[in-house]
């Protein structure tokens, strides 16, 4: 749960690196203005990185760049505790920091993109945002203080290989009790 919630968070953090900067100039969207998913990360980010709450105090600008790539590294392991960087990234991403190709804010996109993180990630958080989205409630509040309800939802998603459709999730979602009562149903 604690790596669902921490991609999540990196989700939001680049999220907000890759919005445009106040000081930039809007412009209606059109295909010459609109910027490409994979370009450069904007040098807000790099202050976006650096303001305490976002990483001052776990990730202290005192660490050497090995000691914080294994940290973000060590973060984003997987309830199995597997790693998602290779270590030929890990040596990529220790050394674009080192040789200044890199920001933090650069190696802490790498790592929340990682094809092996999203992919060990991709199924709870699924279900997490279920949770949010159909019962308005993190899955832990009563009615299931214990997990319960999220578990058997992501175990069912896992035995279905992440089809939520074959998985029957989000018809679930909307003929349960708790939603419809919502709706007063």
């Amino acid at each position: 749960m604690k790596s669902a919630i921490a991609l999540l968070s990196a989700g939001l953090l680049l999220a907000a690196c890759s919005a445009p900067s106040a000081s930039t100039p809007s412009a209606s969207p059109s295909p010459k203005n609109v910027r490409p998913i994979a370009s450069p990360v904007p040098p807000t980010s790099s202050n976006l990185v650096s303001r305490t709450y976002a990483s001052l105090t776990a990730f202290p600008l005192t660490l050497t760049p090995t000691q914080f790539v294994d940290a973000l590294n060590d973060n984003a392991r997987s309830n199995t505790d597997v790693r998602p960087l290779s270590a030929t990234e890990r040596t990529n991403l220790i050394n674009g920091l080192t040789n200044g190709t890199m920001s933090r804010a650069q190696v802490l996109r790498a790592v929340a993109e990682d094809t092996d993180l999203v992919n060990s990630e991709i199924n709870r958080a699924f279900v997490l945002m279920e949770f949010f989205g159909y019962l308005r409630r993190n899955p832990n509040d009563p009615q299931d203080s214990d997990y319960t309800g999220y578990d058997f939802w992501l175990t069912k998603l896992n035995q279905f290989n992440g089809s939520y459709v074959n998985a029957e999730m989000v018809k679930a979602f909307i003929s349960s009790i708790e939603y419809r009562q919502r709706f007063g149903q």
